[in-house]
């Protein structure tokens, strides 16, 4: 019995130390050095159920990303520049059976504070939607926080959660964001780890969408007779590392709900009245 009472109180204390390292709370940033760089592995996976179709789409999308510190200026902003190199994807289930291609090395700069807020960026593309329709994943890229990432300023602790609202440019759209903090420090790998969870949702106008994307690459939108709506939810973890300042890996799942209303004069050629179509992205990065 005495044995029994023994580890009970040992886990009692272990327990309550756990408890305590909790609830005492990690102040997170990034922590960079002039000259650094840093290496990732980036993976995705987008797959695309199409009406009448037997067999999804697939869109695999592989390549590395690295991380080159140009600066950290007085003020504790940094200015990176992030090259996206090997990036390579492979498409299955089209029209044209599996293809695959290259895409060009892409280079940007951009310069966060130690929260990965972007302060600026030194793309060509001057919207998110620009971007998306470009191919320009480096812009993509830059007209978010940092990775997808924005630290919360202030100490938190497991349980605790803090929000953000992301316009997406030349639209009425936004992606609203929660963050919780699911644990100040877990195992990972040989060190520790604070563990992240974000949460997002949109909801877009598929006119709306077009017709800036569209503008922006100097064309006239001839999908302006399209009506319709895309949502958007889904969640991703973050490892992060307190002491390192550094992301250590992510990983995501989204799922894209896409209505199509088409135009009177499409109808009459045959098209469809509706198209809906329902896709998931699966997306992952990690820390070389």
């Amino acid at each position: 019995m005495r044995k029994v009472l023994s580890i009970g109180l040992l886990l009692a204390v272990l327990l309550c130390t756990f408890s305590v390292a909790q609830a005492a709370g990690v102040n997170l940033a990034f922590k960079y050095k002039a000259g650094e760089v840093c290496n990732y592995k980036v993976v995705s996976t987008m797959c695309v159920n199409i009406p009448g179709s037997n067999r999804p789409m697939e869109m695999h999308m592989s390549g590395d990303i690295t991380e080159k510190v140009l600066a950290v200026k007085k003020d504790g902003n940094i200015k990176l520049q992030i090259k996206m190199r090997n990036m390579k994807t492979v498409m299955t289930g089209g029209p044209n059976g599996q293809s695959s291609r290259k895409i060009p090395d892409q280079t940007s700069t951009i310069t966060i504070n130690k929260y990965g807020r972007v302060i600026s960026s030194g793309n060509k593309s001057s919207s998110f939607v620009d971007s998306a329709s470009s191919g320009d994943l480096s812009s993509i890229m830059s007209n978010v926080a940092h990775y997808g990432l924005l630290l919360p300023g202030k100490t938190i602790s497991a349980g605790n959660n803090w929000k953000q609202v992301v316009p997406i440019p030349n639209t009425n759209a936004k992606i609203n964001i929660i963050n919780t903090l699911l644990a100040a420090s877990v195992p990972y790998g040989k060190q520790q780890a604070s563990k992240i969870k974000q949460s997002a949702s949109a909801k877009m106008d598929l006119a709306t969408i077009m017709a800036a994307s569209m503008k922006n690459r100097g064309g006239v939108s001839s999908f302006k007779d399209i009506k319709g709506s895309v949502n958007v939810s889904g969640s991703t973890v973050y490892h992060f590392s307190a002491a390192q300042g550094k992301l250590l890996k992510s990983s995501g799942s989204y799922k894209v709900v896409t209505k199509i209303v088409m135009p009177q004069s499409a109808r009459k050629q045959g098209a469809p009245a509706n198209i809906n179509t329902v896709s998931t992205i699966t997306a992952s990065m990690i820390k070389k």
